[in-house]
């Protein structure tokens, strides 16, 4: 299931450990900033925005 999560900036954030190896090398860049995004905050992939 995806979990939608709300971070202190107000952004959210599409949680899975299924879509995560399920993203195509199209979203390879997004998942690359998403792993940033984990550390920090002010950097990541956010078009759910």
């Amino acid at each position: 299931m995806v979990q939608p999560i709300e971070t202190e900036s107000g952004h959210y954030l599409l949680i899975s450990k299924s879509i995560i190896p399920a993203l195509d090398s199209g979203a390879s860049s997004c998942l690359s900033a998403f792993k940033h995004l984990m550390t920090r905050p002010s950097l990541g992939c956010t078009p759910w925005h």
